[in-house]
C-alpha cells in the first residue's frame, strides 16, 4: 500500500502551491524507509488486507484505490 494525500496550498492568480504527500515508515532493521506491507488473511479480500495492514503498520486509514 501507498499511503498518500494531497496537501493544500495557496492559491494565486498565476500558480497552485498543490503537493502530493506519500507516507513512508522506518525499517525495523534499522536503517531505511518502506511502504506499510504486511500479509494477507485467506478470509479477506485484498482491499481489506491493505487496509488492514496499513492501519496496523502506520496507523493511518483512508479510501484504498
Amino acid at each position: 500500500c501507498i499511503p498518500y494525500r494531497y496537501k493544500k496550498g495557496n492559491s494565486n492568480a498565476s500558480e497552485v502551491d498543490d503537493e502530493l504527500e506519500v507516507l513512508v515508515i522506518s525499517s525495523q532493521k534499522g536503517k531505511g524507509k518502506l511502504f506499510p506491507k504486511g500479509g494477507w488473511e485467506l478470509d479477506e479480500t485484498i482491499t481489506q488486507a491493505a487496509s488492514r495492514e496499513t492501519y496496523e503498520e502506520a496507523g493511518v486509514k483512508g479510501n484504498v484505490e
